[in-house]
C-alpha cells in the first residue's frame, strides 16, 4: 500500500543559529513505489530558508522518498538537523 506525502520538513543550519549561507542550497525530492524506478517531484535551487516547508497540493502515491542534496551551501558541509515526512496510507487506489 502507498503513502500520500503531504509535508516535508527539514531544520537547516540557520534553524541552530549558523549563518543562512551555510544551508543547503539546491536539493530535490524522488519518490519510488517499487524503490527502483525513481520520479523527481520537486527541485529546488538557490534556498535560503532555514526551514524547508513543502506542503504539495498534488496527491503523490509514493512507498520511498529520497531527500538528494545537490549544492551543501558555501562551506561544502551538509546541515540537515531533522528531516519530517508526513502521509497518509491509501487503503483503495482510488
Amino acid at each position: 500500500h502507498s503513502s500520500l506525502f503531504v509535508i516535508l520538513k527539514g531544520k537547516e543550519a540557520g534553524f541552530n543559529g549558523n549563518d543562512k549561507s551555510l544551508n543547503t542550497r539546491e536539493y530535490k525530492i524522488q519518490t519510488s513505489l517499487d524503490g527502483k524506478s525513481w520520479d523527481t517531484v520537486e527541485k529546488v535551487k538557490d534556498n535560503t530558508e532555514s526551514i524547508i516547508d513543502k506542503d504539495f497540493e498534488k496527491r503523490i502515491k509514493a512507498r520511498y522518498l529520497k531527500f538528494i542534496i545537490e549544492d551543501t551551501g558555501e562551506d561544502e558541509i551538509t546541515r540537515v538537523g531533522d528531516v519530517e515526512i508526513y502521509g497518509t496510507k491509501i487503503i483503495n487506489d482510488q
